[in-house]
């Protein structure tokens, strides 16, 4: 099995508080197993610091491009 995966157009905001940011990318991927799966989505991750550690609190698929 082999996986391939790039992110281009990466746009980080930094909220007021300076304890939340929300990052915008482009992710492409070939998966190769038993299957062959390929896609190119762009997704959303919110990140919060809490107790001074940047924790994912979110992610989602804003807009699909293709997948295979």
């Amino acid at each position: 099995r082999t996986v391939s995966m790039s992110i281009s157009n990466l746009n980080v905001l930094v909220g007021e508080s300076g304890d939340t940011e929300t990052a915008v990318y482009d992710k492409e991927w070939v998966f190769v197993g038993s299957s062959r799966s390929t896609g190119k989505v762009q997704q959303q991750l919110q990140f919060r610091r809490i107790n001074g550690e940047w924790l994912i609190t979110s992610e989602r698929d804003l807009r699909v491009y293709y997948t295979n």
